[in-house]
């Protein structure tokens, strides 16, 4: 389908009333302000968008100005519009200026070093504060203080080519390009010259070129750097381009479905604190213009870029004299604006999974379940558009289902929904068919329980038994 202008697939057929053909060029739609205070207010602290999980996570940072810090511990998921705050048993410690990467090969999210006040195991005696820690999605788990000296200010990104996560910077001249395996730090000792030393850059991996690139930061001084730079493994190379004003304190990520590096505000010379975007697709930096309203300018502040709906997202950061409370998207073209939900139906009933995608000149759609693309027929229907329909649901449908989206600019795919269909003779309903569920569905019959009502006529009596064996034979 191609249109002149923006648009939300409908739900019966992709049509609508467009004339002619329209070139995509491959951009960005615009800002939206999701949550305006539910993350709280903060700055310093770091963001990652867990693949493995779907979900944007932040942790840490602080609250004032400094030295009067209101220092933070807590761990915030993004559901929906809302920063959900995680019941963690084992949090890190307080911390802000901190490092975090997510590493997709074990699902895990890496968080090293930062700054506190207020007293850290492993502490030095100054604010600075060592120690590397994993998030495994429910909680944080201390794995050694070796490694990089304590500091902050320093960046991360996973380096997937090698299937490590790099570290580089840190505040106040601290020094060393180090590699993290999951069980321990290696300094990598690159050949060449290294970067100059400073505190927070722009770091992310771009996955296309296999290199993470670094822009800006701040020396000892906190005079602002603009020089670009990329790591391959194995030695560092300075790009010498123009690009953003010099700065410290951006947000970059590397926005998967046009492969290029996205860069988004942070503390310029000249200017001040800033709001623009910047791209870089390995030769050329551009500043990207995004109509209509934009977030505040701000610095050392969350910033991620979520794979699964196409989207960066900007949250808190620090203004002149205190600290932003709000989240934004920058939405991709096109743009998951509802993602599919989890579904469980009857077997027999009709199963509809719906996605929402926004998007401008050629989209198509395609569900997939577990991965295998879904073709119209028999009992399947809109398997090319934003309604999956099932009839006759069977309990061998369930499964994990999402819509790869493609267009001319690449293709990416929403993050999974799970279809359940019921076994009724999984009557404890732990995925096994067998005497366990016997003993279930009898303590519950005996019981009178409502569940026990397997015929479903009113009652509970015999022919629920009755009912109930007919289906454990045939297991379901």
């Amino acid at each position: 389908m191609k249109c002149t202008k923006r648009w939300i697939l409908p739900a019966a057929a992709m049509t609508a009333a467009c004339g002619g053909a329209w070139a995509q060029d491959c951009g960005v739609g615009v800002w939206r302000l999701v949550s305006a205070s539910s993350m709280g207010e903060r700055h310093s602290f770091q963001m990652v968008y867990d693949e493995a999980r779907g979900r944007a996570l932040l942790y840490g940072g602080a609250i004032g100005v400094f030295p009067n810090y209101i220092e933070l511990e807590d761990t915030r998921v993004l559901i929906g519009d809302e920063w959900v705050l995680l019941d963690v048993s084992s949090p890190a410690p307080k911390r802000w200026e901190h490092a975090l990467s997510y590493d997709p090969a074990r699902g895990v999210v890496v968080l090293n070093g930062g700054a506190s006040f207020v007293g850290v195991p492993g502490n030095p005696n100054n604010h600075h504060i060592g120690g590397t820690y994993e998030f495994d999605g429910t909680n944080w788990a201390l794995k050694t203080f070796g490694g990089p000296a304590a500091r902050h200010g320093q960046g991360m990104a996973y380096h997937a080519a090698d299937g490590r996560t790099l570290l580089f910077g840190g505040k106040h001249d601290v020094l060393g390009t180090w590699e993290w395996n999951g069980t321990q730090w290696v300094n990598a000792n690159p050949a060449g010259t290294a970067p100059p030393p400073r505190g927070f850059a722009g770091i992310a991996y771009d996955e296309s070129r296999a290199v993470t690139v670094v822009f800006g930061g701040g020396d000892n001084t906190f005079a602002r750097m603009g020089d670009t730079w990329e790591w391959d493994g194995a030695a560092w190379t300075q790009k010498q381009v123009a690009g953003p004003t010099p700065r410290m304190g951006q947000g970059m990520a590397y926005d998967a479905f046009r492969r290029r590096v996205v860069l988004f505000a942070g503390s310029a010379n000249p200017g001040g604190r800033q709001n623009d975007v910047w791209e870089w697709n390995g030769t050329t930096w551009t500043q990207r213009v995004v109509p209509g309203t934009r977030p505040a300018p701000r610095y050392i502040f969350g910033f991620a870029y979520d794979r699964h709906r196409n989207r960066f997202l900007a949250a808190g950061g620090q203004q002149l004299n205190g600290q932003f409370a709000d989240t934004w998207e920058l939405q991709g073209d096109p743009y998951v604006a509802r993602p599919p939900a989890d579904l469980t139906v009857e077997p027999g009933q009709t199963a509809m999974l719906t996605v929402g995608v926004v998007g401008s000149g050629d989209v198509e759609l395609r569900w997939r379940v577990d991965g295998s693309s879904l073709e119209n027929g028999g009992r399947i229907s809109g398997a090319n558009t934003q309604e999956l329909v099932i009839t006759d649901a069977r309990v061998s449908d369930s499964g994990r289902y999402d819509v790869l989206v493609t267009t001319p600019c690449g293709s990416f795919h929403t993050f999974h929904a799970t279809l359940r269909v019921r076994c009724p003779a999984d009557f404890n309903e732990d995925g096994g068919v067998d005497g366990a569920d016997v003993e279930a569905f009898y303590e519950t019959w005996e019981n009178g329980l409502p569940a026990a009502d397997f015929n479903q006529d009113g009652g509970i009596d015999g022919a629920d038994v009755d009912a109930f064996f007919q289906r454990w034979g045939n297991g379901c």
